[in-house]
């Protein structure tokens, strides 16, 4: 019986150590596997560019960033990898936005404004106020 026990613990373990961080979970499930759907469903004869072979989610602060209205958020950048890259080169900074993990939403970057990932593909995102312009911390 202490063996299963021991086992059964070490398996949880592992799996909590490569857990990816919930920020990037977060970006992953409301803005990049929304993304792989709308290419999914693209015509391979479509005029438009192919889509990207890969997207990586990559959270740039290590320390969350308190905004105006006192709720603490995090950077994040998706980069994508094309078919036709050489060297399997990533274009980095394909999508910038910021994610607020305690209320699970996340926004992107559209020229200065952010909106939320919700609304990237259907292009009728209204630009949110306030949100992802960190505060300066009090010295």
């Amino acid at each position: 019986m202490k063996k299963w026990s021991l086992v059964l613990l070490s398996m949880l373990c592992t799996n909590v150590a490569l857990a990816e961080p919930p920020a990037a979970a977060l970006v992953e499930k409301q803005l990049v596997q929304p993304l792989k759907k709308a290419d999914a469903r693209r015509s391979k004869f479509s005029r438009a560019s192919p889509p990207p072979k890969a997207r990586r989610v990559r959270v740039l602060d290590t320390v969350a960033l308190r905004d105006v209205n006192g709720k603490y958020f995090v950077r994040f950048a998706v980069d994508i990898k094309h078919r036709y890259s050489e060297n399997g080169e990533w274009t980095e900074g394909a999508f910038l936005g910021c994610v607020y993990v305690d209320e699970k939403k996340v926004f992107v970057e559209q020229g200065s404004d952010f909106i939320p990932a919700s609304d990237v593909l259907n292009g009728d995102g209204e630009p949110q106020d306030h949100v992802c312009v960190a505060v300066p911390e009090a010295a």
